[in-house]
């Protein structure tokens, strides 16, 4: 057996086989999406933007603000906590 926690709320969940990297993970308790990733639930971001140039996306677990491009994709680590 394998334990996840979510980063967000905390629930722990036991599942088998572990998880493959980059298998998306819906919590029941708190319904956000994680992604499994160097061995954790990592959230997703919230993506805030609509049509502009640049996206906002907002930190899923403080809630902060931040701007990139939009063509940009990747790992981003919030500032803020």
């Amino acid at each position: 057996m394998y334990e996840l926690i979510c980063p967000c709320c905390g629930e722990k969940y036991k599942v088998d086989p572990k998880p493959q990297i980059g298998r998306k993970v819906y919590c029941g308790r708190c319904r956000r999406k994680h992604i499994f990733y160097g061995d954790k639930l990592v959230p997703f971001a919230f993506d805030l933007s609509s049509g502009e140039v640049a996206r906002r996306i907002a930190c899923p677990i403080c809630r902060s603000h931040f701007l990139i491009n939009k063509g940009d994709a990747g790992e981003y680590s919030c500032i803020a906590c």
